[in-house]
């Protein structure tokens, strides 16, 4: 099972409540979303794509949630820890100071 950054906690807790404050129950869907996403992460940390040298990997949440991106670090022995949580639609220097700094 991956590990989580504290930040990236933070940033899943933030996306949580701006989907909750749209509409009840968003939130979890979101979050059912989220953590199929770090399944898929965890069967197979390699299988994404190395996004920010050397080695931040990104994998895309499922949609209707698309517009995030779960992305993390995997480990020699395929530990993988998750750094961030971010809408991809954001300034890219801005996701990559986030991503590679935590």
């Amino acid at each position: 099972m991956a590990q989580w950054h504290p930040d990236a906690e933070r940033d899943a807790a933030d996306v949580v409540d701006y989907y909750d404050a749209q509409r009840a129950g968003l939130g979890a869907l979101f979050l059912t979303a989220l953590f199929s996403t770090e399944a898929t992460v965890d069967a197979a940390p390699a299988a994404s794509a190395i996004v920010f040298p050397p080695d931040v990997r990104r994998a895309i949440v499922q949609r209707p949630f698309g517009a995030y991106g779960v992305y993390y670090r995997m480990a020699q022995a395929g530990q993988v820890t998750i750094v961030a949580v971010l809408q991809m639609q954001r300034d890219p220097g801005w996701i990559r100071q986030v991503a590679t700094g935590r």
